[in-house]
C-alpha cells in the first residue's frame, strides 16, 4: 500500500518524463493541469477533516479543463473528465493517467486526522469504485483512439512493471509500436482465414499471459504489505503489552485530552492491519490459502504459455506452406512419345531409300545411253595417232 501523497508524487515523477512538445498545444495544456492537479494531491494528507473535502472538490474542477467528458455506464451511469486523445503524445499522456488512476487501488489514507478518521477511511474505499471504473472509462478511449490509428492495443503493456523507474515507464510507452501496414502482395495474396485467426488469437492469449503476470505482481504486493502490516501490529502490541498496568491506565485517562503516541501507533498498527487482512481476503476469494492461490495462478500461466506455443508453432507451418506454395516450379523438358519417335524413323528411312532410288535412275540413265563398243575403239585409236603426230613433229 501507499500514502496518498506518494500516489500523488509518483504521477508527477510520470508526469516530468513525458517527452516535452511545446507545438502541440493541447498536449502542452494536459500536462499544466496535471501538475496543478498534483499540487492540491499531495497536500490532502497534511489537511484537517474540514478542508479535504474542499481540496477534492477543486481537483475535479480541475479535470474539468481536460475539455473531454466521458458517459460511461456500468451497473449506472458516470460522468468522467478525461484527457482528449488526438496525437500520439496525447496518447502517451492518457496511458500515463491510466497508470495513475489505476495505482489509486493501492492507496491508503497515512494522513494526521484522528477524529473522523474512519469517515475519511470509508471515503477513500469508496473512492477506489469509482476511480476503477474511470480507469475503464478511460482505456476504451485509449483503445477507439489505437483503433482508428492502427496501433496495437494491449492494457497490459500500459501498466508500470514494478522494476521499472519512472523514465523507464515513459519511454517503453513512448515507443509502442504501430502495426505493421499490409504490403501489396499480402493483400493480393489475401491471407488465410485460418492464418489471421491464429494471429488473433495469438494476440488475445500474450494478452492474457500479461494480465495474469500483473496479477500476480498484485497479489504479491497485497501478501507483502499484509505481511508489513501484521509485523507493525504484533511490535505496537507487544510495546503496549511490555508497558506497565499503572502506565497502560495513566495513557489512557490522557487520551481523553490528546492521544499519546503509544496508543495513536497501537490503533493505526491495528486499522492498517484490518485493511490489508481484508484486501489479502478479497484477493484469495474461494482459495483457502496463499498457497493454493499462487498454484492455480502458476497453473492457468502454464496453460497459457503451452497454448501460445502451439499457436506459434501453427502459424510458422501455415507461413512455411504458402511459402512453398509461392516458389516457382522449374519445368523439365517433356519426353517425346514413342509412337512419335517411330514416325521420325519411318520419315527418315523413306528420305534413304528415295535417294537410292534416285541413285539408281542416274546409273540406269547413263548406261542406256553410253556409245557402243565399236565407237570407243575408233575414239581411242584416233587419239592414240594424234598423239604420235604431235611427238613426231614436235
Amino acid at each position: 500500500m501507499i500514502s496518498m501523497t506518494a500516489y500523488w508524487q509518483q504521477f508527477k515523477e510520470n508526469i516530468d518524463n513525458l517527452p516535452t512538445r511545446t507545438e502541440n498545444e493541447e498536449y502542452t495544456k494536459q500536462i499544466g493541469v496535471a501538475n496543478e492537479m498534483v499540487a492540491l494531491g499531495v497536500t490532502i494528507e497534511l489537511m484537517n477533516f474540514t478542508t479535504i473535502s474542499g481540496v477534492v472538490a477543486e481537483l475535479q474542477g480541475k479535470a474539468k479543463s481536460y475539455g473531454n467528458e466521458v458517459l460511461y455506464t456500468q451497473d449506472k451511469e458516470y460522468t468522467f473528465y478525461l484527457p482528449k486523445i488526438t496525437t500520439k503524445d496525447s496518447l502517451i499522456f492518457a496511458i500515463a493517467y491510466y497508470q495513475h488512476l489505476t495505482n489509486y487501488q493501492s492507496v491508503s489514507y497515512q494522513g494526521s486526522i484522528f477524529m473522523f478518521r474512519g469517515r475519511v477511511l470509508a471515503a477513500v474505499e469508496d473512492k477506489k469504485v469509482t476511480t476503477a471504473i474511470q480507469a475503464k472509462a478511460l482505456l476504451g478511449e485509449i483503445q477507439r483512439f489505437c483503433q482508428s490509428e492502427n496501433i496495437i492495443f494491449n492494457s497490459t503493456l500500459f501498466l508500470k512493471q514494478k522494476h521499472e523507474s519512472a523514465k523507464e515507464y515513459i519511454d517503453r510507452i513512448a515507443t509502442i509500436p504501430e502495426q505493421p501496414i499490409p504490403s501489396v502482395h499480402s493483400v493480393e495474396t489475401n491471407e488465410s482465414d485460418e492464418l489471421g485467426e491464429l494471429r488473433r488469437s495469438l494476440q488475445e492469449l500474450e494478452e492474457r499471459k500479461g494480465q495474469l503476470n500483473i496479477k500476480a505482481q498484485n497479489f504479491y504486493t497485497i501478501l507483502e504489505s499484509f505481511n508489513s502490516c501484521h509485523n507493525k501490529h504484533q511490535t505496537a502490541n507487544l510495546e503496549w503489552q511490555n508497558t506497565s498496568y499503572i502506565m497502560q491506565l495513566f495513557y489512557r485517562l490522557l487520551s481523553w485530552i490528546y492521544t499519546p503516541q503509544i496508543i495513536e501507533n497501537m490503533e493505526q498498527a491495528e486499522k492498517e492491519f484490518v485493511r490489508a487482512e481484508h484486501d489479502l481476503n478479497q484477493e484469495l476469494a474461494t482459495h483457502e490459502t496463499v498457497g493454493s492461490y499462487i498454484a492455480d495462478l502458476e497453473e492457468k500461466r502454464q496453460l497459457v504459455i503451452t497454448d501460445i506455443e502451439l499457436s506459434e508453432e501453427k502459424i510458422a507451418q501455415l507461413l512455411a506452406l504458402a511459402e512453398v506454395k509461392e516458389t516457382p516450379v522449374v519445368e523439365l523438358p517433356q519426353p517425346v512419345p514413342e509412337n512419335l519417335i517411330s514416325e521420325q524413323n519411318c520419315e527418315q528411312s523413306d528420305d534413304v531409300e528415295e535417294s537410292a532410288s534416285s541413285h539408281s535412275e542416274y546409273f540406269s540413265f547413263f548406261k542406256q545411253h553410253l556409245p557402243s563398243r565399236h565407237v570407243l575403239n575408233a575414239v581411242a585409236v584416233g587419239a592414240a595417232a594424234i598423239a604420235v603426230q604431235h611427238l613426231t613433229y614436235g
